[in-house]
């Protein structure tokens, strides 16, 4: 189920944000992650922060949600998406395990 709704959470980003298919990789997971936290409706009102990640302008689209109540709310995991929209990187503990052959 939880795997739906992400895949789900990435269609409807696609359809309301056309810039989403040229994000970078680490841009989708966290727009998914925050999308599946509070909906696409509470993500769309990320304007500014919105706006700042289709112009690739990643430091101040983190400074936003840095300011904002979902930051404040969501504590950890808004630490760890901040930092990644930073730096454009997952860290190596949030990464799948390479397949073995």
């Amino acid at each position: 189920p939880a795997l739906g709704r992400l895949v789900r959470g990435g269609l409807r980003l696609r359809r309301a944000l056309p810039w989403y298919a040229d994000a970078t990789f680490v841009t989708k997971t966290i727009l998914i992650n925050m999308e599946y936290n509070m909906g696409l409706t509470g993500l769309l009102g990320f304007r500014n922060t919105l706006q700042f990640i289709k112009d690739k302008n990643y430091t101040q689209a983190a400074k936003n949600m840095e300011a904002s109540l979902w930051y404040r709310q969501v504590k950890g995991r808004a630490v760890e998406l901040v930092e990644r929209m930073k730096t454009q990187t997952i860290p190596d503990k949030y990464k799948a395990p390479e397949r073995i052959r």
